[in-house]
């Protein structure tokens, strides 16, 4: 009977021949990968979160730039996020391959709330940039940790089901995010779109 190989979140994901090997032995012989619980869940809500985060500036920028008097630095408050993503996706995707996914993924989590705490209590445009920017590290990890987590302890079948559904959550974060961000600018401050998201975490 042959024997099939369990992979978990705390170690690196396995190399592509090995997972083909796996594969082929899967439908020869029947067996799945069990998936791991609610793993997805925390998964599918940080997804949700960093896209949230994505788009709750939107509609804090005006106070923003009121309050620091920096119009000109108005094209950076979202531009660093995006930077800051882009930048080191390549590099969070090697990490993965090196270390174990869940505790790299909680790390670069980590390193998105500590970039979102930055902007809350950020006193100068400056701060806000680079927190800003932090937070678009920490979101490049989280993407690919998402990716990799689903690929990982999934079976074969339901991964483009979970896949969807962390497309689908991030969407709505872009949807919901100038709403939230809308409604915390003009009851309370646009600090609180931006340390908010670390309560709810």
């Amino acid at each position: 009977m042959a024997e099939t190989a369990s992979y978990t979140l705390d170690g690196p994901p396995p190399d592509a021949s090995e997972t083909w090997q796996n594969h082929s032995v899967q439908k020869r012989g029947g067996a799945q990968k069990a998936p791991p619980g609610k793993m997805p869940v925390p998964i599918t809500l940080a997804y949700f979160l960093f896209f949230l985060d994505l788009a709750v500036i939107s509609t804090a920028t005006p106070a923003i730039t009121s309050q620091f008097n920096s119009l000109v630095d108005v094209g950076w408050y979202g531009g660093a996020y995006q930077l800051g993503s882009a930048a080191f996706q390549p590099l969070s995707g090697k990490i993965y391959s090196q270390f174990p996914i869940k505790w790299t993924f909680l790390v670069f989590f980590s390193i998105f709330e500590v970039g979102s705490a930055i902007c809350g209590a950020a006193q100068s445009s400056p701060m806000f940039i680079i927190g800003r920017t932090i937070a678009g590290i920490g979101s490049a990890g989280v993407a690919n940790g998402a990716v990799t987590a689903i690929s990982a302890v999934l079976p074969t079948q339901k991964q483009a089901l979970f896949m969807g559904l962390n497309m689908g959550m991030g969407q709505l974060g872009l949807a919901t995010g100038p709403i939230i961000g809308g409604a915390f600018t003009t009851k309370v401050s646009w600090r609180w779109s931006l340390i908010g998201l670390n309560c709810v975490t």
